[in-house]
């Protein structure tokens, strides 16, 4: 995942970066050619998806944006 500015990896807690979201575990982290990385997603709220690393914040950044508050 080297030029990902974050790193995602399977079992850890997602969210949408933009808008309202639910919770989401990572199942599968994987680059698809000429398109970046995909990320599928079990959402509590809406199953199973699929999403562009880009477009997803961890847990763990969740977790320092707390902090600094």
């Amino acid at each position: 995942m080297g030029a990902v500015g974050q790193q995602i990896e399977v079992g850890q807690l997602v969210k949408m970066k933009r808008g309202y979201s639910a919770p989401g575990l990572v199942l599968e982290v994987n680059e698809r050619a000429g398109t970046g990385w995909w990320v599928r997603v079990l959402w509590s709220d809406e199953g199973p998806g699929m999403e562009r690393m880009r477009d997803l914040v961890a847990q763990r950044e969740l977790e320092d944006i707390d902090e600094s508050r």
